[in-house]
């Protein structure tokens, strides 16, 4: 990454705002560059990756890939004591976090998310079973 975008970058991130805004873009440009807000889920998911890759942290390798379960392991964590707690932004910050730390995984592991997400899907699709106390039970671990 040239040194330039890693500069503006940094200030973005230290002062959490979009690099269009210091980088003082016109408002319409902004705008269209802030459309994140509308993106769909696809595009949320390359845009993560591309995030994730301009800061280096995507190196598919073991170790990284360790390094980012135990970041996945932490917004999990993060998330159960939201849910503890009824903290309502914390419970929607943390599934967010959850979220973009699962797909950095995933691209490190070299595996596509979305295709992980379609995979499972079609397994669980026709799965019968019940929900007991909040937690859905297999139809065949019905009957053990």
């Amino acid at each position: 990454m040239n040194q330039k975008k890693e500069t503006w970058i940094k200030l973005a991130d230290y002062y959490c705002v979009p690099v269009a805004y210091l980088m003082g873009l016109p408002d319409g440009l902004v705008q269209h560059i802030n459309k994140a807000q509308s993106m769909t889920f696809e595009e949320l998911h390359e845009a993560i990756i591309q995030w994730a890759e301009d800061r280096n942290m995507i190196k598919q390798d073991k170790l990284t890939a360790l390094s980012q379960l135990a970041k996945v392991t932490e917004e999990h964590g993060e998330l159960s004591a939201g849910i503890n707690k009824k903290d309502e932004e914390k419970i929607k910050d943390s599934l967010g976090d959850s979220l973009v730390t699962l797909i950095i995984l995933a691209q490190d592991l070299n595996f596509d998310l979305l295709d992980c997400l379609n995979s499972v899907y079609r397994v669980i699709q026709n799965r019968k079973g019940k929900t007991i106390n909040g937690v859905f039970v297999k139809e065949t671990d019905l009957h053990k």
